[in-house]
């Protein structure tokens, strides 16, 4: 069953359409265009996306095979069939169109892509049915629903009830925005940090690593960035969960790049003996939790060492054995921080930026990481 209907971005309709088999939402493609080229004309549109379509055929992109033709009502009221895509397809088609409007249609579109997760993302029955009936949704499809969700369950998907934590939702515009796209299907964000989820759970794999720890040579070179996205990849893999942990007691950031308030961290833990579970946080995303937030503190690096601290990450590591923890360290070089956190952990994860950190940086940085536990390197904003 499909069903129409009329979203607006600006001064600018586009018709979508809804197919329930597949959850998914699909977007004329010359309304996409339109925004882009910013034109009113329809017709000069459509002869626009002619053109480009061509062009993207004979470069052998695969992108146009990704689109559909379904119908859609046009201006005079009737039914034509029209090129549709759905999101992550649209996402990857703006980058060919030079347009002043690709960032703000593509935060539109991740926003569309993100919803689409958060109703993935609430294991509540009561409360799924109760989301899905305010969407006029029938009760047979309902049903239909929730017998596939149980199958999926007896296949072996893992995913928790988040009962116990404090729940928040995120802006999807805001994170987007923020370059955390990796919940998204099909961008090549995601499928660049799915590679990275595949290799990392290919080396840990029979080891009982469970534990990992992103780190970089020195500031801004993406580690933090990094660590967001692996922890979104993480949480759609089929038996595994994910806790992403904010570890720079001195700079915590991770709550900043999601957009959400960051009342309590390791800190609040370590010195002032809150229990974990004030501060863990669920973003609303299906087998996802997080720790960041709290009040900067200096000596992060005699905190880290602490007995609690090291009782805290063994306590992660052994109470869920199907979850993933993954910290976010602060840079190697600018402290002794890592030095602490290292050996606490299974792994270590270098984020290398391309065209920034010199060769001697990265030798100097390892010389401060125990050999056996680095997992590798993530070169990062490669062009």
């Amino acid at each position: 069953m499909k069903e129409d209907s009329l979203a607006v971005f600006e001064d600018y309709k586009i018709r979508r359409i809804y197919d329930e088999e597949s959850e998914t939402w699909y977007f004329s493609v010359v309304d996409i265009i339109q925004v882009l080229i910013q034109q009113p004309d329809y017709q000069a549109a459509r002869n626009y996306w002619k053109v480009l379509k061509n062009r993207l055929n004979k470069e052998g992109s695969e992108l146009v095979t990704k689109c559909n033709r379904l119908k859609l009502e046009a201006a005079d009221g009737k039914q034509y069939f029209t090129d549709v895509a759905d999101p992550e397809t649209l996402l990857r088609l703006i980058q060919s169109v030079p347009s002043p409007k690709a960032e703000p249609i593509k935060l539109w579109l991740a926003k569309v892509g993100y919803e689409r997760m958060q109703d993935m993302a609430d294991r509540s029955l009561d409360r799924r049915r109760e989301y899905w009936r305010k969407q006029g949704r029938s009760e047979e499809w309902i049903q239909q629903q929730m017998m596939g969700r149980e199958s999926r369950n007896k296949a072996g998907w893992i995913s928790p009830e988040y009962s116990q934590c404090r729940t928040i939702h995120l802006d999807p515009a805001f994170v987007a925005a923020k370059r955390c796209l990796a919940y998204l299907d099909n961008v090549p964000e995601a499928e660049a940090y799915r590679v990275l989820r595949t290799q990392v759970m290919q080396r840990t794999r029979g080891s009982g690593s469970n534990t990992i720890l992103i780190t970089s040579a020195l500031p801004g070179e993406g580690k933090t960035l990094a660590a967001i996205n692996l922890a979104f990849t993480f949480a759609r893999e089929f038996q595994h969960t994910v806790l992403l942990v904010d570890g720079d007691l001195r700079k915590q950031s991770i709550h900043k790049y999601l957009g959400c308030a960051g009342e309590k961290g390791l800190i609040d833990y370590l010195l002032e003996g809150s229990p974990v579970s004030e501060l863990i946080t669920w973003p609303g995303i299906e087998k996802m939790t997080l720790i960041s937030g709290g009040r900067p503190f200096q000596e992060s690096a005699e905190m880290l060492g602490s007995p609690r601290m090291k009782e805290l990450i063994i306590d992660m590591k052994r109470r869920f054995p199907e979850r993933y923890v993954i910290f976010d360290a602060p840079p190697i070089l600018t402290g002794a921080d890592v030095l602490t956190l290292a050996p606490l952990v299974d792994q270590v994860i270098v984020v290398v930026q391309a065209g920034k950190t010199s060769m001697d940086d990265v030798k100097k940085a390892l010389q401060f990481l125990p050999r056996e536990k680095i997992l590798g390197f993530v070169l990062n904003r490669k062009n």
